[in-house]
């Protein structure tokens, strides 16, 4: 019964994508839905494509208790607050495709062109495939490699017609469905259980008290800054129908992510007290549905956290071929005989390939193993130029910023790679992410250049 209703999923996911009313009707319409979107499918697809990282935070959750939310969703909570206040409407009404265009508007081709690279780092959709895969794994026992390989080749597909318009259509859809099969399941757990059983958790999990380092937590806010320069979100911005949409659309999205943090805590904490014998709380939220619910009910909870993860990789997909298509190959001068809708099919498979590739070591780890190395390279090296970019008077010439973003990089990337050799030495080291050393150097970089610029360099 369970895969039933999986399969009927994915067969519902694929037949959206082979609706020829929703075909775009040229390049706009591809890449952007035709900047027509509105209100309410603007933050339906924010907040579907927001939650991808789902088995993640019932790991987190499964680990810190309530005070969870503090690390996980404050922090983002913050940064889409400071993008819908002061940047989300200057972003539409800049009317870019993607946010290599704004640097290359700014910085020039070269520091473009890196800018593109790693937004397609980040926005592999490594960590999504992974959760996917586990999910599906979990129901078949198909066994992980190919359990990955049958939801890259699948994620990818629908895309392949409808572009954009398509996706936020999905998402509309994987929207209800998050929210129906969470809301569900903690129905079923209330009405069976009872809020009391919660009372049997160690007291440090009902407190907002975080029991780990300063450094930790601090890291999680400075790679939550990455909703300033989150390439999906801009992706959205870009394509609702005006600029007061955007704004409205990420306040609301804020209060609907809180209540979806309740909805995902809570059932997080009754799985620790029902499934105390578990052992990876990665698999916390597919044990307690397996366990708590009907074979119909537990399939149609395994299809709500599939609509969270799929509709995040397909809109990390959809990007990261378009930025591909566009500012890598088309503004270097490089494929410019196939057209850009084209040649951006052509990538979504690519990048679909790409983040396979990334996540098959990972296969018996976690999403987070793959967060915590990916992220901190991106935001270390992106943060303050795509930031600084919407002012002109404070950016840096094209050649102090392409200093500014490959040295950054790359002192992350050396530290993250030498980190446990170092913290041999220097135990304080173990805690301390990448993206402190990152943007250390990124900042010191930017303060040199702003106050000594010198000629301006051509890109």
């Amino acid at each position: 019964m369970q895969l039933v209703i999986v399969g009927l999923y994915f067969a519902l996911l694929l037949g959206a994508g082979l609706v020829r009313k929703w075909f775009p009707k040229g390049e706009a319409d591809f890449l952007l839905a035709g900047r027509q979107v509105t209100l309410l499918p603007f933050i339906a697809t924010l907040v579907s494509t927001s939650y991808g990282w789902i088995l993640g935070v019932g790991q987190v959750y499964a680990e810190l208790g309530v005070s969870a939310w503090f690390v996980l969703s404050f922090p983002y909570t913050v940064g889409t607050l400071l993008l819908a206040l002061f940047f989300a409407k200057r972003a539409r009404k800049q009317e870019f495709v993607t946010l290599s265009d704004l640097l290359d508007r700014q910085y020039g081709k070269t520091v473009s062109t890196v800018g593109t690279l790693l937004f397609v780092l980040v926005c592999l959709p490594s960590m999504y495939l992974l959760m996917a895969g586990q999910v599906l794994n979990f129901l078949t026992n198909w066994g992980m490699i190919f359990s990955l390989v049958a939801v890259a080749v699948f994620s990818s597909v629908y895309l392949y017609a409808g572009g954009l318009k398509t996706l936020i259509k999905t998402d509309i859809l994987q929207f209800v469905l998050m929210f129906g099969g969470f809301g569900m399941l903690l129905v079923v757990l209330v009405n069976t259980h009872g809020w009391e059983m919660l009372n049997n958790l160690p007291a440090q999990k009902l407190n907002m008290e975080v029991d780990t380092s300063l450094w930790y937590i601090i890291s999680w806010f400075l790679l939550a800054a990455f909703t300033l320069i989150d390439p999906n979100f801009y992706q959205r911005i870009y394509a609702v129908n005006r600029p007061q949409t955007a704004r409205t659309g990420l306040l609301l999205s804020v209060l609907i992510w809180t209540i979806f943090d309740f909805l995902a805590g809570a059932t997080a904490l009754y799985g620790l007290v029902l499934l105390p014998e578990s052992n990876d709380h990665t698999l916390i939220y597919l044990e307690l549905g397996a366990s708590q619910l009907s074979p119909a009910l537990a399939g149609l909870f395994f299809v709500a956290l599939l609509s969270a993860i799929m509709s995040t990789a397909d809109s990390l997909i959809f990007y990261s071929s378009v930025t591909l298509a566009k500012d890598f190959f088309h503004r270097n001068d490089w494929l410019k005989r196939i057209p850009l809708q084209k040649l951006t099919r052509f990538c979504l498979f690519g990048v679909t390939l790409g983040g396979l590739l990334i996540c098959l070591p990972y296969r018996h780890g976690s999403s987070i193993d793959l967060f915590f190395d990916l992220f901190p390279i991106t935001v270390s090296a992106l943060l303050i130029p795509v930031l600084t970019a919407y002012f002109p008077r404070w950016n840096l010439n094209p050649g102090w910023s392409l200093l500014q973003i490959l040295s950054s990089a790359l002192v992350c990337t050396l530290y993250m790679v030498f980190q446990k050799e170092l913290s041999t030495e220097w135990e304080i080291l173990a805690t301390i992410n990448g993206v402190y050393p990152g943007l250390a150097v990124s900042l010191l970089i930017y303060l040199i250049g702003i106050w000594n610029p010198g000629p301006q360099s051509q890109s």
